[in-house]
């Protein structure tokens, strides 16, 4: 997972996918999965949970509520496994993503912090920069 964030020079993000499940047709069927996750085998119990959503061709299709929900089981999923009541979120940040394709739900982990475009090597842009991701792209199709 370093070396791909380090070397790979055409990638914007690199996703863990923590877990899949076909099926997932009701908010009530995404908290019980999400629950079900060893959530506390990849997340800093003092970090900072941040929720994105996708959905595409789904039944659940409210990118709030799959955050909310997914958020909640989350947390339970956590108070229950520490016994932990509170979480306070002053560490760490971690990114998940909650993906949502034909019904089928996919739970990622964003290893990328800043996106890997903004490797910084430029500090002073001109008008139009391309993306370093995208420059490196069209390098190795030529």
């Amino acid at each position: 997972m370093i070396k791909a964030n380090l070397h790979l020079r055409s990638a914007d993000r690199v996703y863990v996918n923590i877990a899949s499940k076909e099926g997932v047709d009701s908010f009530d069927a995404l908290y019980d999965w999400v629950r079900t996750l060893p959530l506390k085998d990849y997340l800093d119990l003092r970090g900072k949970f941040l929720i994105d959503a996708k959905s595409v061709k789904s039944k659940l299709y409210s990118l709030r509520d799959l955050q909310s929900i997914t958020k909640k089981a989350l947390i339970d999923t956590l108070k229950e496994t520490t016994g932990a009541q509170t979480f306070h979120e002053d560490g760490p940040r971690h990114r998940l993503t909650i993906s949502m394709y034909d019904n089928e739900a996919s739970l990622l982990i964003d290893t990328s912090g800043a996106g890997l475009h903004k490797r910084g090597y430029r500090e002073g842009q001109g008008r139009a920069p391309l993306k370093e991701t995208l420059a490196a792209a069209l390098v190795q199709l030529s």
